[in-house]
């Protein structure tokens, strides 16, 4: 009786040759095809932290220097704004002629700091200046950031 079960169990393997090899293979097939899905996902994940990030960064120190450019302008004329930007902060004046533009590079960030527009039409003793700073990153422009302040009035005859 034993024998007989013995090689019953034989025969059944022997039918089965295979089999669990087969299950494994599919098995192994689905699992890599979940694995790489869920992949994905991550490096994905990875990509937008980074981006985030750094956008995060130039923001922060984009901010840091609209509070420079606030401090150093209180009671200060535009020319004596822009000779502390460029002796103190390290700006250096970009090569425009249509336009006033300052600019310097901070942890990777070029910052350009423009004056777009000046209000010289009332008899104050301050005038409006505009100033837009943007942040680049490799080309990419990752914060701009743009306000207006009030300036004592200088010399109408300087630049």
């Amino acid at each position: 009786m034993k024998l007989k079960r013995i090689l019953h169990q034989r025969r059944f393997f022997k039918k089965e040759d295979g089999a669990a090899l087969i299950e494994l293979i599919a098995a192994i097939a689905i699992l890599s095809l979940v694995v790489t899905s869920f992949l994905a996902y991550f490096i994905q994940s990875a990509q937008t932290t980074k981006s985030s990030e750094e956008v995060i960064d130039a923001t922060y120190l984009a901010q840091q220097e609209m509070e420079n450019l606030y401090s150093i302008s209180q009671d200060q004329t535009r020319e004596e704004v822009l000779n502390k930007l460029r002796d103190e902060y390290g700006y250096t004046e970009t090569a425009d002629p249509k336009k006033t533009s300052l600019s310097r590079t901070l942890n990777g960030v070029n910052f350009t700091l423009e004056i777009i527009g000046e209000d010289n039409t009332n008899a104050s003793a301050s005038e409006m200046v505009h100033y837009l700073l943007i942040g680049k990153r490799d080309g990419k422009t990752e914060i701009q950031l743009e306000t207006v302040l009030s300036l004592k009035r200088g010399n109408p005859d300087a630049p």
